[in-house]
């Protein structure tokens, strides 16, 4: 049934294509996210995947296989800047959209664009999950929670009535490429990290970097997705109905 099944490889890749588009959806308030794309790839026929057979031989198994989705990737286009005014807010600011802080999970190192961070009750700089915001030293970030305290263009937290600061730790991987993207607004780095010198820093208190998620653009491209779903799912009830009827025929004579 190579018709029905053309139509149902593309079915399931354009169900699996909405699936990264409601995750982008469900994340359009999320800050520093970034957009989820899908690599759909074409496939030769079974008998060309298998060696059997030579692309463009013009034979019975020259033929397209169907699509499939082969990958997701992550695109690291910067979001808009939204102005908070909260103290604990703090935005990279550099143009490529490569500079990251540096937070804590379960021991390892992990990378994130969103600075809507915290301090807890100990005076720990903490994510809204509760994850604790790595120094240039290698230790978490902390101050003494009952005195004031601000953020400098450098980002450095700094408690004038003690004149004590702490660096955040700001790094930039060797490649975008070699993060992996495991959920909401957190890289885990696959490659070797460099430490932003204090005159690459530009950090912004009292801002933060929106997610890169559109939501008109997500919905555009659902709508489009569901539409090519659909009309695949058409495809394979047409192709069911020829089959029955070719079948009715046969017993039928």
């Amino acid at each position: 049934m190579y018709g029905t099944y053309l139509s149902a490889s593309g079915a399931d890749s354009y169900s699996r294509y909405l699936e990264v588009i409601a995750n982008n959806v469900a994340n359009v308030d999320t800050p520093g996210f970034r957009r989820e794309l899908p690599v759909i790839k074409a496939f030769h026929s079974e008998a060309i995947e298998q060696g059997l057979a030579s692309p463009g031989d013009g034979g019975i198994h020259d033929l397209g296989g169907g699509v499939g989705m082969f990958q997701t990737v992550t695109s690291f286009e910067i979001g808009q800047v939204q102005r908070t005014g909260v103290d604990s807010d703090v935005m990279l600011a550099d143009p490529r959209g490569d500079h990251f802080f540096v937070v804590d999970q379960d021991g390892q190192q992990m990378l994130t664009r969103a600075g809507n961070f915290l301090f807890d009750k100990d005076g720990y700089l903490v994510t809204q999950s509760g994850r604790q915001v790595m120094s240039s030293s290698g230790g978490p970030v902390r101050i003494n929670p009952a005195l004031p305290y601000e953020f400098d263009s450098t980002g450095n937290v700094v408690q004038p009535a003690t004149g004590t600061r702490a660096e955040l730790a700001v790094v930039r991987p060797t490649s975008l490429h070699d993060l992996q993207h495991m959920g909401e607004n957190m890289f885990a780095p696959n490659g070797q990290l460099q430490s932003v010198p204090p005159e690459e820093r530009r950090v912004r208190a009292g801002f933060l970097e929106t997610s890169a998620a559109r939501p008109v653009q997500e919905m555009v491209d659902m709508i489009k997705v569901t539409k090519a779903y659909e009309a695949n799912v058409r495809m394979i009830q047409q192709q069911d109905g020829i089959t029955e009827s070719l079948l009715t025929r046969v017993l039928r004579g």
